[in-house]
């Protein structure tokens, strides 16, 4: 169907005696085909909905495996089975023998299919006396440099707009500024800083201000570990002040500064966004504006677009390609369906009771402990500054109808959190008055009276905690009667991770790329910082992609090609750093 228009609809209206043609039947086709289609781009919207990743097979080679996508057209794009191809059969590969950055694509085409006579077309004279019988949906793979317009594939504009603040010599660094917020509300700011094919270090330091914020938003970040081709994400929770009134405010930068190696460049534009003050909920505007949209705005304008699925970083030498690394959906084209976002928000709420449950645990057991015991506050300051383990779950202590002035204790309980010091907090779960379930943290004897009474009789709560086994113990002890056979108890274990010793250890490799003839040797330095040793073992990934002996010393083989130098810390496994050596006649 070549006809982009979906709407408006017109059907087939019947008869006796009507006479059908190839226009009828095309028409009912298009009819059921437009609606449908339709239907797929305002419901639920372009992008993919499942499969149609992407896998690196060897340095030239990529699979693409089967799936299902739509397409800004609301046509459905179907890869029946996994494809591997080598990225120089894609079309648009020849004209990107100088770009180190692209984009694999895939858009719907159709072909026709099964070739037979045509009675009609031979008794015309003339005219063909064969057509095809059938036509074939399918997809075409191409790649691009040209990446879209992100208010084009994405409906984010509506809440949210963003600005590219600096541009050149391969840095990029674009903005995110909130539409709407409400007095009070924290809202997200995003800065994304891309480097292309830059081989210095960057720094980069500015402020964000606004009549909404409070004080100013430092923005600052400095590249430790260099890398040619980076995204960064940097988030900012900004608070909005309470006394502000609605209207529209403006959101400016100043003092930008982007430090390339040793130059420097100031970052010219002023004006960052407006920020929207409104009372109603941001997202009542946000549906407004939506409803306000055109509906070509949302079929017309974007039937162009395609879908991007990977984006490929390739190291070039003129027709020497290697693909070093694959990015999947790179801007975010995805449809989620109603079970995965289900799923999704049952997580989110399980998340969130989870964390309301570490903070009121946390909260709790601080106020309990005496602040004078200096070797509590010693392992608390551990957890503080490092990763922790979490694990939690609940036991029933069986009790007795006349409870007052006894001690009950649980069965020896392992948190699985293994051997060694955990921090380990309990409370006991009860229900309101409405019949919901609250948990008691702490000393029960606060809730003993009045507007937040319990109905539990006082009680004293106590855990013991045994490191050599990772089992614990949870006692009960009632200065009352409790009118029940059980009582249940939550409990939440915490394990300080062990920090690495190698986190800070970094292997560097120099040449990172090199280029000789065939049979030439060249010699590679590695330098690892952080680390006691300095040993490493060398190794080639490429069967038959030359020879390297433990100094570094690297022989190229006979046969053309792009061969990765790995060299691994001996005494750190895991920290490791890649060069690539060009082997070319000429």
């Amino acid at each position: 169907m070549k006809n982009k228009k979906l709407y408006p609809f017109t059907r087939n209206h019947y008869f006796y005696g009507k006479l059908l043609t190839v226009r009828d039947f095309e028409e009912e086709q298009k009819y059921f085909n437009d609606k449908r289609r339709l239907t797929n781009l305002l419901l639920h919207g372009p992008g993919v909905v499942a499969g149609l990743d992407i896998v690196k097979i060897d340095d030239k080679t990529i699979s693409v495996e089967a799936g299902l996508a739509v397409d800004y057209q609301g046509r459905e794009i179907i890869v029946p089975e996994s494809i591997t191809c080598r990225l120089d059969i894609l079309d648009g590969f020849e004209r990107l023998f100088h770009i180190d950055e692209v984009y694999l694509c895939i858009e719907y085409q159709e072909e026709t299919k099964e070739e037979v006579h045509s009675i009609a077309g031979a008794m015309a004279g003339g005219g063909m006396d064969s057509d095809f019988n059938r036509i074939g949906e399918g997809y075409h793979l191409f790649l691009t440099e040209v990446s879209p317009q992100k208010e084009k594939i994405s409906l984010s504009c509506l809440a949210k707009v963003q600005k590219i603040l600096f541009e050149q010599t391969g840095i990029t660094i674009k903005q995110e500024i909130p539409y709407y917020a409400n007095p009070g509300q924290t809202v997200l700011i995003r800065v994304t800083i891309e480097k292309s094919n830059v081989a210095l270090p960057v720094e980069i330091e500015y402020k964000i201000i606004s009549a909404a914020f409070s004080n100013p938003i430092l923005v600052q970040f400095k590249e430790e570990e260099i890398h040619t081709y980076q995204t960064i994400d940097l988030t900012y929770y900004v608070p909005i002040q309470k006394e502000i009134t609605r209207g529209t405010i403006p959101v400016s930068q100043i003092d930008g500064t982007v430090l390339i190696g040793s130059t420097s460049y100031p970052i010219l534009e002023k004006s960052l966004a407006s920020l929207q003050i409104v009372f109603r909920s941001p997202a009542e505007h946000i549906i407004q504006k939506y409803r306000k949209l055109h509906l070509e705005d949302l079929t017309g304008e974007r039937a162009e677009e395609m879908l991007y699925l990977a984006k490929l970083q390739l190291i070039r030498r003129n027709e020497v390609y290697y693909i070093e690394e694959i990015k999947d959906l790179p801007f975010g084209q995805v449809i989620l369906n109603n079970e995965l976002l289900t799923l999704l928000l049952e997580t989110k709420t399980q998340q969130f009771y989870l964390e309301e449950q570490i903070s009121t645990s946390e909260q709790a057991a601080t106020n309990q402990l005496p602040v004078e015991d200096e070797n509590f506050l010693k392992f608390e300051n551990s957890f503080q500054s490092t990763s922790e383990e979490v694990s939690c779950g609940e036991t029933y202590i069986e009790t007795e109808l006349h409870s007052s002035g006894k001690t009950y204790y649980s069965d020896e309980l392992a948190h699985g959190l293994g051997i060694g010091n955990v921090f380990l907090s309990a409370a006991v779960e009860t229900k309101s008055d409405s019949d919901m379930p609250i948990l008691i943290f702490g000393d029960p004897s606060v809730f003993s009276k009045g507007t937040y009474k319990t109905g539990l009789p006082e009680y004293q709560l106590a855990v013991t905690v045994n490191p050599s086994k990772g089992t614990f113990r949870i006692g009960i002890h009632f200065l009352g009667d409790i009118m029940a056979a059980h009582i249940l108890v939550r409990w939440q274990a915490r394990k300080v991770k062990q920090k690495d010793s190698s986190s800070k250890v970094k292997v560097n490799l120099e040449p990172t790329t090199a280029r000789i003839k065939p049979k030439e040797k060249i010699k590679f330095d590695v330098q690892i910082e952080g680390g006691e040793s300095q040993e490493c073992n060398w190794s080639i990934t490429d069967i038959g992609g030359g020879w390297i002996d433990k100094e570094g010393w690297y022989e190229a083989p006979t046969r053309e090609g792009v061969y990765e130098i790995i060299a691994e810390s001996t005494r750190y496994p895991g920290k490791k750093a890649s060069a690539f050596v060009v082997v070319k006649k000429g």
